[in-house]
């Protein structure tokens, strides 16, 4: 069966504002995908590294792709570039399950840590940003929260557990605006697996106090209402084999038609444009009349999605075998995304209607069955007795092999007769490339139809050709890729320099692991600091501290002045030490005379 993904689905988004598909899978890969033509636009190869994708979700202006892992990281990314605009604060590591984007700068999660989490985005050129793990309204939560849903209108959010328990919030005061459901010491209900509001009728000032809120648990579709006197208008159960569970609903835009997807794979339709609107005495209710369903997927659909194109509408399935598929509403196959045949959705005649995905597999196996090799031989390639080029880059032994390794026996047979006898009893063996020449011309001679269909024989052998020169470029990349790999190791996410704007893999293998700095509000300062004005509370102010004081420096680089220069030339004038003279010999000679010669004690008068 053809996949969209080499691992199972979390997910799958569609966003209005750009026409794009949006999907994610376990092995930590986001795609994003035309929804017109089903073309690839963008991949992310480990978004989150090694750990599982959980949940994704658009922000209010759908510019923005949120994305949580099982280990409890949430990234924020461009959705048209691939870039990380944000990394939220990690507060537990436990998995995320449910994201929602309550304002432009405001992004609640929920998960297995039994919190309910905010992240404010007001700085927007900020990467790491910092968790508000204080709800308001207390941590109320005593299981794992598996669903949460926002309705912008009424500023409720829902939120529910593993144990059955829903608590609808105020989001303003964060405070509990009422419990749907509380669950007892003594006993516990099924799991919730989906919560969904019905966004046309919470702004409908006559139906918003009718059900407006559908949760699922163990197959089972209850209908509540939040505004009325009455809050649970009763159930029934939607799938259509037992001991099943829905996991994905969606409504269209006027909440006339809500559409479901379980564990055994099957998408249903129901009409519900006068259903629910009067509350039911007790016990379960009667079924919605049901449009269509169908069979859409091998095994668990994780996410619906109804949506408009233009002025038709489509439905979006993901599901954990690996495939996102587009279809009608009325169940109408449109296509794989992924699959190699575009489909255009103005044209219907270009959907894959009336095949299904399981004919679909056969059609791709009858693809990839090989129809017929072409030989090389003697450094040329051979189709239908035609030579085409050399192949570059390969020599005559690696040809050989080749042609040993593809050739059938019928076709070694083949050669043998073609063998002409040589004048003197013994065989002549001609090389198969005259052969196939020679072939080739009387073919070309006796039927002259085949020149037709050369042109295109030719093409298919040079995509062929160019196709296998490109896959082994990518096996040689790979394998250079593990070797580097298997040399440097395993990158550890959390040896990365926070404190730094760029920062590539192999930087992170030689930084060593480092911690967020929490600087003192009570920094000592120095008595020059504190005659200069300078104040250092926060970390910003000792971010843009100065390092070293102007005015030392400047007093450093003055030169002296002219009286200094006078007082240090008159200090050097008068030597501590006599000077040293070196005697040579006339001074000597001179000295000896002077030392005999006697001065008398009297002058003549």
């Amino acid at each position: 069966m053809l996949a969209t993904h080499a691992a199972p689905l979390c997910g799958a988004l569609y966003s209005a504002f750009f026409h794009q598909v949006v999907t994610g899978c376990d092995d930590s890969t986001v795609a994003v995908w035309d929804v017109e033509t089903g073309t690839k636009h963008l991949l992310i190869s480990n978004a989150h590294g090694n750990e599982e994708i959980t949940c994704m979700a658009l922000d209010n202006s759908q510019h923005r792709l949120i994305t949580a892992a099982r280990n409890g990281t949430i990234k924020v990314w461009n959705i048209q570039n691939g870039h990380i605009i944000h990394q939220l604060e990690v507060v537990e590591e436990a998995e995320i399950t449910g994201l929602v984007a309550l304002w432009d700068q405001t992004l609640l999660t929920v998960g297995w840590n039994q919190k309910i989490v905010l992240y404010d985005f007001c700085e927007p050129g900020t990467l790491y940003v910092p968790a508000k793990p204080s709800w308001k309204g207390g941590q109320l939560h005593k299981g794992d929260i598996l669903a949460v849903e926002y309705c912008p209108s009424l500023g409720l959010l829902a939120s529910a557990t593993f144990d059955g328990e829903i608590i609808v919030w105020n989001v303003e005061s964060q405070s509990v605006y009422l419990y749907l459901r509380q669950t007892p010491p003594e006993r516990s209900y099924s799991p919730v697996d989906k919560l969904l509001f019905l966004q046309h009728r919470s702004t409908d000032e006559v139906l918003k106090e009718t059900a407006i809120l559908i949760s699922s648990d163990g197959g089972n579709l209850h209908w509540w209402s939040v505004l009325g006197e009455q809050r649970e208008f009763g159930f029934y159960y939607a799938p259509v084999k037992d001991e099943v569970s829905v996991t994905g609903l969606s409504a269209n835009l006027i909440n006339s038609v809500l559409v479901s997807g379980d564990t055994c794979g099957f998408i249903q339709v129901w009409d519900i444009s006068d259903y629910g609107l009067s509350p039911k005495s007790q016990g379960s209710l009667k079924k919605p009349p049901l449009l269509c369903s169908w069979r859409g997927h091998s095994s668990t659909v994780v996410s619906v999605k109804h949506f408009m194109f233009n002025s038709d509408s489509f439905i979006l399935s993901g599901s954990s075998d690996k495939s996102a598929r587009l279809w009608t509403p009325d169940g109408k196959f449109v296509g794989t995304f992924g699959q190699e045949k575009r489909w255009d959705l103005k044209n219907p005649s270009t959907f894959a209607h009336p095949k299904d995905p399981w004919s679909d597999r056969k059609e791709i196996r009858k693809k990839r069955t090989p129809t017929k090799q072409p030989a090389y031989t003697d450094g040329l390639l051979i189709s239908s007795g035609e030579p085409l080029r050399k192949v570059a880059g390969e020599t005559e032994e690696k040809i050989n092999q080749k042609i040993n390794g593809q050739r059938t026996e019928e076709q070694r047979e083949q050669l043998q007769e073609c063998q002409l006898p040589h004048p003197d009893g013994a065989r002549q063996s001609t090389s198969p490339s005259q052969i196939s020449v020679e072939d080739t011309v009387q073919s070309c001679l006796t039927t002259p139809q085949l020149l037709t269909s050369t042109s295109n024989q030719r093409k298919h052998e040079y995509q062929s050709l160019f196709r296998h020169h490109l896959e082994d470029d990518l096996v040689r990349r790979i394998t250079g890729r593990k070797a580097r790999r298997r040399v440097f190791g395993a990158i550890n996410a959390n040896k990365f320099n926070r404190f730094g704007t760029l920062c590539s893999p192999f930087h992170a293998l030689v930084t060593p692991e480092m911690q967020k700095l929490t600087l003192p509000q009570d920094l000592p300062m120095s008595p020059r600091m504190l005659s200069h004005g300078i104040v250092c509370t926060t970390e910003s102010d000792l971010r843009s501290l100065p390092l070293t004081f102007p005015e030392l420096d400047v007093e450093k680089t003055e030169e002296p002045s002219l009286s200094e220069r006078k007082k240090s030339s008159a200090h050097m004038k008068t030597p501590l030490l006599p000077p040293l003279v070196k005697h040579t010999r006339a001074s000597l000679s001179h000295s000896k005379n002077v030392k005999s010669c006697r001065f008398p004690s009297q002058f003549p008068q």
